[in-house]
């Protein structure tokens, strides 16, 4: 049996300092911390890790598309086929790896800079008007005005969902509340664009059309149609995350970062190459890749803007979700590379909560080996 991924270290243990240090500016750069680069991303909602232990440095991850998010278990891959096909986002479950002690972010980050460079030029200044057209093309990937200002970050807010998804009516509570977080935080850089933002709706009972979700299936689906997450209980069992909250609310951010691609036209544009391409195509699963990744790396945004704020989360709740998402991503050789290894699964995740920037989360830029 592996072992218990959230030993806490050994006693003497260097506790990592909280890379986001307090900052009540919505727009503001990432606070002091890994050295300055312009794209390094890693791996973020992948599946389980592969045979390695943690910690381990996390590769920087750089670029990768995809329509249908799913995050979830070892399943038929014809059901994967089916859901993109349904613009069905979904979050893989968990594998099983040993994981130490938690990882300080100095030595699980990588310090070398992407070898691709952003080719539009960041602008502070957003559209006069908000338009409801969604882009298409490059202006909808590597291109999407979000990034028009790159430096762009989330605001520190405290969140505090109640309790944990123990059952049903838990979960109702907990992810109701934690959405009201997640629409504080990103509402303003969507608008600030001049895209129309919208909160996302929540199914806890019920599931996206046929889409497996619970155990040998999906820990939590989105679904483009009607704007909805999708997180029955089955997917996150509690008898296996516990009272972990902090794991139960990375894994919404991450799907709700679907939420955002599909605002933003993301989604859409990503599918259409997607079905252009071949699902099962090398170029069809990396646009996969790059989709779900930036999911993780958006998940990290918001988890790094509610730690240490005075509410429930500190950094100890950090290093649980780190190793949390290092052990997803395509860690079962039986499905299709459509998530990214499990090591840019961690590193996309930890970019974003360490780094803090809307451009830095532009998977869509960066080369293959960073989205693999």
């Amino acid at each position: 049996m592996a072992a218990d991924p959230f030993t806490p270290a050994p006693s003497g243990a260097v506790k990592p300092a909280d890379p986001w240090a307090s900052t009540s500016d919505p727009w503001a750069t990432a606070p002091t911390g890994p050295p300055q680069h312009q794209q390094s991303y890693d791996d973020l909602w992948g599946a389980p890790a592969l045979a390695h232990p943690m910690p381990m440095p996390l590769p920087s991850p750089k670029g990768s598309r995809r329509p249908a998010l799913l995050i979830g278990s070892a399943t038929a891959v014809v059901a994967v086929l089916a859901l993109v096909t349904a613009g069905v986002l979904a979050f893989r479950q968990q594998g099983n790896t040993t994981a130490r002690e938690p990882v300080s972010p100095t030595v699980a980050i990588p310090t070398s800079e992407l070898t691709s460079t952003p080719s539009y030029t960041a602008t502070t200044t957003p559209p006069p008007t908000t338009t409801s057209a969604l882009p298409s093309g490059e202006a909808a990937l590597g291109q999407n005005r979000v990034y028009a200002d790159f430096d762009a970050g989330l605001a520190k807010q405290q969140c505090n969902p109640p309790g944990s998804p123990s059952d049903a009516a838990a979960a109702q509570i907990f992810y109701e509340a934690a959405i009201l977080c997640l629409d504080k935080a990103w509402e303003p850089l969507i608008t600030a664009v001049g895209m129309k933002f919208r909160s996302p709706n929540l199914s806890i009972t019920k599931n996206c059309g046929d889409a497996p979700v619970g155990p040998g299936g999906y820990a939590a689906l989105y679904c483009t149609e009607g704007d909805t997450l999708y997180i029955p209980v089955t997917g996150m069992p509690p008898e296996k995350y516990g009272d972990k909250a902090i794991i139960y609310l990375s894994m919404l951010a991450h799907e709700y970062g679907h939420h955002l691609q599909h605002l933003t036209g993301t989604t859409r544009e990503a599918s259409k190459q997607e079905r252009a391409a071949g699902k099962q195509s090398a170029e069809g699963l990396e646009l996969s890749r790059r989709e779900e990744l930036q999911a993780q790396c958006l998940s990290g945004m918001f988890i790094g803007s509610i730690v240490e704020t005075g509410g429930r989360f500190t950094v100890a709740d950090y290093q649980i979700a780190l190793n949390d998402n290092a052990k997803r991503g395509d860690w079962d050789s039986n499905l299709p590379r459509s998530h990214g290894s499990s090591e840019h699964s961690g590193s996309w995740w930890d970019q974003g909560y360490r780094l803090n920037k809307i451009g830095e989360c532009n998977t869509w830029l960066s080369p293959p080996s960073d989205v693999s």
